[in-house]
């Protein structure tokens, strides 16, 4: 009976880290380009993926939170020559909320001021 319930838990707990999808998120600004840096924490592979771009392309820094506030993501929008474009969505679940607020009220400074 115990172990039916450790069986049960063990599952539940690994489908909330795949539904959360933990990250490991390295986001810093270096000579005026921003550059994000991510891998899945429980992936096989730990492939890191590299994204960056100069500050002043920046457009939007988008934030979504669901899951009653557990899964967070960020994407940013930039201006290029035919438009805009998104990147795609970063998880910033394994952040500790203290930190993620931080992190969400600095990358909002970089955004362009826009008028009234």
């Amino acid at each position: 009976m115990v172990s039916k319930f450790l069986a049960g838990l063990f599952l539940v707990a690994m489908a909330l880290i795949a539904i959360l999808n933990f990250q490991y998120v390295k986001i810093s600004v270096n000579s005026e380009r921003l550059v994000v840096r991510y891998y899945s924490i429980f992936a096989v592979d730990r492939m890191f993926r590299t994204f960056d771009f100069p500050v002043g392309q920046l457009r939007k820094v988008e934030v979504r939170s669901y899951l009653l506030g557990l899964k967070s993501e960020v994407r940013f929008t930039i201006v290029v020559k035919k438009g805009l474009a998104d990147y795609p969505w970063v998880s910033i679940s394994a952040t500790p909320p203290r930190i993620r607020t931080k992190l969400i009220k600095a990358l909002k400074t970089l955004e362009p001021h826009k008028p009234f």
